[in-house]
C-alpha cells in the first residue's frame, strides 16, 4: 500500500527540488538553487540512472532470489553487479539480509551520479526515508516516528563536515519495511549510505519496549562506522553520536 510521505514537506525550500516515482521507486530530489540546471534535465537523468540500476539488481535477482528474500547476510556471485557486492559486503558488517540495503545504494547511488554529472554542490536523495546528504551548510531533518508522539517533533543538525552521508530509518511500526523489532524509529548516519540503512535495520530489530533503547544505543556506539544514532520507542527517545537535536 502506498503511504503518503508527508514528512518530505519538511525538507524545505533550500533546494530546487521534485518527486520521481518509477514503479516501486518514489524519491525526492532536491538540488542547490545556483546550479541553474532545468530540473527536467535532472529527472530524465534520474530517470536513466533508475531504470538502468533497477535492470541490473532485478536480473541478478532473477537468477539468484534467495538474495531477495533472505534475511542473513549472503556471498554474492564474481560476476555480480557493483551494486550487490556492496550489498552483500555491508551485509556482513551488519549481519544482516543484504536487500536490507537496498533504498540506501540507490539514494547513494542516484547522489553520487547527479554530483558528477552536473557539478552540484548540494544533493539530497529521500528515498523512503533512507537518505544521501552531499551538503554545503547545516541542514535540519525531521525524524518522523509514525504514531509515536514525539514524530516529527525532534529535529537533527547535520552539518556540512560529515557530508557526504548516508542517514537513514527503519521502523517496525510504520512504513513498508521489515522489521523484527517495535521501534517507532531508529535513525542510523554513516559515510555509507547502505551501511547506514543496513545498520538502522539491525538496530530496529533489536528494539522490543523502551528498556531497550539504552542497550542499543551502546552497541550502536561500539561500531566505529555509526556517527549518530537515535531511537524512538512510544513517548521515549535516546541518542548517541555526533549529530544533535536543536529546537
Amino acid at each position: 500500500m502506498y503511504e503518503p510521505r508527508t514528512y518530505r514537506h519538511d525538507m524545505g525550500g533550500r533546494f530546487d527540488s521534485f518527486i520521481y516515482r518509477f514503479r516501486e521507486t518514489d524519491i525526492w530530489v532536491g538540488y542547490d538553487k545556483d546550479a541553474g540546471i532545468e530540473s527536467q534535465t535532472v529527472r530524465d537523468f534520474i530517470d536513466r540512472q533508475c531504470r538502468a540500476l533497477r535492470t541490473a539488481v532485478e536480473a541478478y535477482l532473477a537468477g539468484h532470489p534467495e538474495f531477495g528474500t533472505s534475511h542473513l547476510p549472503l556471498d554474492c556471485a564474481q560476476d555480480a553487479p557493483e551494486m550487490i557486492k556492496a550489498l552483500a559486503a555491508c551485509s556482513r558488517k551488519a549481519n544482516v539480509g543484504p536487500m536490507a540495503g537496498i533504498a540506501g545504494a540507490f539514494s547513494e547511488h542516484l547522489g553520487k551520479a547527479c554530483s558528477r554529472h552536473f557539478g552540484f554542490r548540494e544533493i539530497v536523495i529521500e528515498n523512503g526515508g533512507d537518505d544521501y546528504l552531499q551538503i554545503g551548510s547545516p541542514l535540519r531533518v525531521a525524524l518522523s516516528a509514525g504514531a509515536s508522539p514525539l514524530s516529527g517533533k525532534i529535529h537533527l543538525e547535520v552539518p556540512p563536515e560529515y557530508s557526504p552521508l548516508g542517514l537513514c530509518a527503519s521502523s517496525g511500526t510504520f512504513g513498508h519495511s521489515f522489521s523484527y523489532g517495535k521501534a517507532d524509529l531508529v535513525s542510523v548516519a554513516c559515510r555509507s549510505a547502505i551501511l547506514a540503512d543496513m545498520y538502522a535495520t539491525a538496530f530496529a530489530n533489536r528494539v522490543q519496549d523502551k528498556e531497550d533503547i539504552g542497550k542499543v544505543l551502546d552497541e550502536a556506539a561500539a561500531v566505529a562506522e555509526i556517527l549518530h544514532i537515535a531511537v524512538i520507542k512510544d513517548d521515549c527517545f535516546g541518542i548517541r553520536g555526533k549529530l544533535k537535536i536543536i529546537s
